[in-house]
């Protein structure tokens, strides 16, 4: 049977073969198509498709008793292997080290120097194993197979020989354009879009690169804009959503001064930068369309309000007492609007509001959804309301949004402009009403815009903010943090004087005056470790990764003393410049979204069944900001050697030597990552050598992380600077002066 399809997905590859899911393209009859994936499964007993790629093949039924019908692939009429002419010498050897180890690849090209150029010429057959050292036929047949799988990649690099294309660059551009040949074309007269967008190479790398073999570009419209793009990126890393015209002048003098008097006009002329001449400002298109998409988005929410006549009244009253007037004007608030925000510090009843509106929710029969950034914030968020909760990109990723009628979304001071494009774009209701529930005195997000602060500050959306710490009187952490919101120096004389003391009714907050010594952290963390703490509910917390007082050193330094490393159980990785070794029993953290990660539900139990296929392993998604512990270092040749298995949140992920780079030993944390987490002991280290970090809304960010005990190692005149510092960003974002246009 012949058949046109699209390759998409690895299901399982080994040497012998690969299984490959493929979208059918056309309709042909009798073909066993999955119901979800709309794909077929084809074995691959040549491992030469290549994915993400369009095929015509030939290809017989192969029925699998367990996994249903497959297909065999007979042969591809449409590959041929016939231009190996572009392959110099030089190029042999380095092509060879992608494909063997460098060792074999010297033996290799010691015997047969034209190695790569026989198999592409289909003259396999001149190649005699005796005069390879160290070879067989089966590994042969491994490097004939591979060489196959990098054919157009190996004629696209020697056409191209002046950009030095990495092989999964290749793969990118072959994959967005039909050929090599028109990836050439491309190249040829759009090198930077191509090396930018597709390539994803960083603008000062590529132009250097470019500039060299073409100095025609220099001038070209395509390469200032590109320069423009890049200069932007720089401020949108700081959070900033647009520039000012003579700020990015001034930073583009720094890469070409040359080019600055033609800004103006590549702007006006541009479609990846948006020129508002008026206002002498700079966007990039994506965002100036995401900020503006978001406040059409929440006006028109607000524009067509469905008011919902409920007697909301019928819940103030609650467990504990009555909720207060400003409690209750959150069920009035939410029965009255579409949209509404929540500005609720620490401590001023948020749960308690919560819980009255989710019950009034629940009586009158409307569906919710409730989500927070993190997977942290999703557990304690659902620990205290006693409801499912859920990050808001598991959320999104498995559809779950377009059916609710509510959606409640916590720590909504973390959401980026990326993040809530991601909600409005997931197939919400017309009818959906959203609660946006944050504390506006917290650090903004990590990623770009301040959301929750201009939502807030516009004055368009309908807001409620809780004032009445309930735990003020206590004395105690509360007390602190309330004070520190509200820019009170909170330590007196009598307490400076002193190298420790504790305060509130439940001694929930321990000061101790900093002896500039980093066995100070160390030695208070052991001690409640000592005092029968588990390490997963401690975290130290400190502004910055690297340092003698970063975070990274302090991880090592507490691993060192709470779990040793053995060098023969452990995966090495660098966060950085600092060597870092991860095994069983530590404490770890996730810093990157992977939504294909692989999980398992017996990591005792991993292995291979008839059909090659590896068994008691699933996809899962893992996300920025989560954390587990490892539970085993295993090892298997197919999974690339070593592996950890960590718990997070309940599930057995697998992290190989290819991804270790994912991890951070979690034992300390800066606030920027643990926002949206909460701990039931944090230290928090507020010294000296990271004063110029420290502000206001850190500070209070850091000390409401704790939910048992707040432990403070400071020097008081630190803990005084930074309570003076507002710490109000320098962000630029104009989400909320498109939703004050009318």
């Amino acid at each position: 049977m012949r058949i046109e399809c699209e390759t998409t997905r690895l299901i399982h590859k080994n040497n012998d073969f690969q299984l490959v899911a493929c979208i059918p393209i056309g309709e042909y009859e009798n073909l066993a198509i999955h119901p979800r994936f709309h794909t077929i499964t084809i074995k691959d007993p040549t491992n030469r498709l290549v994915l993400n790629k369009t095929y015509t093949l030939e290809v017989s039924e192969l029925p699998n008793q367990r996994y249903g019908m497959q297909y065999l692939l007979e042969d591809i009429p449409s590959l041929s292997f016939n231009d190996a002419s572009d392959i110099d010498d030089d190029m042999e050897i380095e092509l060879l080290q992608e494909i063997m180890t460098e060792q074999q690849a010297q033996y290799v090209h010691d015997a047969y120097p034209n190695f790569i150029r026989l198999i592409l010429s289909n003259k396999t057959s001149e190649i005699n194993l005796h005069n390879i050292y160290n070879v067989s036929n089966k590994r042969l047949a491994q490097y004939i197979r591979k060489v196959d799988e990098k054919y157009n990649s190996f004629i696209l690099r020697s056409k191209i020989k002046q950009y030095d294309l990495k092989p999964m660059e290749c793969t990118a551009l072959l994959n967005y354009f039909e050929n090599v040949d028109d990836v050439v074309r491309e190249m040829e007269s759009h090198p930077y879009r191509c090396l930018i967008k597709i390539c994803h190479r960083s603008f000062r790398q590529c132009d250097v690169q470019i500039l060299w073999y073409a100095p025609k570009w220099k001038y070209e419209q395509e390469r200032i804009e590109f320069m423009m793009d890049y200069a932007i990126s720089t401020f949108e890393a700081e959070g900033s959503t647009y520039v000012d015209a003579i700020r990015l002048a001034q930073y583009i003098r720094t890469i070409d001064n040359d080019v600055v008097p033609t800004l103006k006009d590549v702007a006006i002329q541009s479609d990846i930068i948006v020129y508002d001449e008026k206002l002498n400002i700079l966007q990039r298109t994506p965002t100036y369309n995401a900020e503006l998409e978001i406040a059409d988005f929440l006006k028109n929410k607000v524009k067509h309000n469905d008011v919902l006549n409920w007697d909301w009244q019928s819940y103030t009253n609650i467990k504990d007492g009555t909720l207060t007037e400003e409690q209750q004007n959150v069920l009035k608030v939410f029965c009255e609007s579409n949209v509404v925000i929540l500005d609720a510090p620490s401590g001023t009843g948020k749960t308690s509001s919560l819980m009255a509106l989710i019950q009034m929710i629940e009586d009158y029969d409307m569906t919710y959804m409730m989500m927070s950034p993190t997977g942290k914030a999703a557990s304690r968020l659902s620990e205290q309301t006693g409801r499912p909760a859920s990050t808001i990109h598991r959320a999104v990723l498995g559809n779950q949004l377009s059916d609710k009628d509510v959606l409640i979304i916590d720590e909504s001071s973390m959401l980026s402009v990326d993040l809530i494009s991601m909600i409005i774009n997931s197939g919400l209701c017309d009818h959906c009403r959203l609660l946006f529930v944050g504390d506006s005195a917290q650090i903004p997000s990590i990623g770009l815009g301040r959301v929750f602060k201009d939502m807030g500050e516009s004055g368009v959306i309908p807001k409620c903010t809780l004032t009445k710490c309930f735990r003020f009187e206590e004395g105690g952490a509360s007390y602190i943090s309330t004070l520190t919101r509200q820019g009170e120096f909170y330590l007196n004389e009598e307490q400076v004087s002193k190298e420790e003391f504790t305060l509130g009714d439940k001694q929930d907050y321990r000061f101790i005056n900093f002896n500039y010594e980093l066995d100070q952290i160390i030695d208070t963390y052991m001690g409640l470790v000592e005092d029968g703490v588990s390490p997963q509910d401690i975290m130290v917390l400190v502004p910055y990764n690297i340092g003698a007082f970063g975070a990274t050193h302090i991880n090592n330094l507490i691993q060192e003393r709470l779990n040793p490393v053995n060098d023969n159980k452990c995966l090495r990785t660098k966060h950085n410049d600092t060597p870092v070794s991860i095994h069983v029993n530590d404490l770890v953290m996730n810093i990157k979204n992977n939504y294909n990660a692989m999980k398992c539900d017996n990591y005792l139990d991993i292995g291979w069944d008839d059909d090659g296929v590896l068994d008691n392993i699933q996809e899962t998604a893992v996300f920025n900001g989560q954390t587990g512990v490892v539970k085993a270092l295993q090892y298997d040749a197919e999974l690339g050697g070593n592996y950890l298995v960590v718990d997070i949140d309940g599930e057995n992920v697998i992290y190989t030597q290819s991804d270790i780079n994912n991890l951070l030993l979690a034992y300390a944390s800066n606030p920027y990552k643990f926002q949206g987490s909460q701990c039931k002991y944090i230290i928090n280290v507020v010294i000296p050598a990271h004063e110029r970090a420290w502000n206001r809304q850190l500070l209070y960010t850091s000390q409401t992380r704790m939910t048992t005990k707040l432990i403070e190692i400071a020097e008081p005149q630190t803990v005084h600077e930074a309570i003076a510092h507002l710490g109000d960003d320098n962000r630029k974002t104009r989400l909320k002066e498109f939703l004050c246009l009318t």
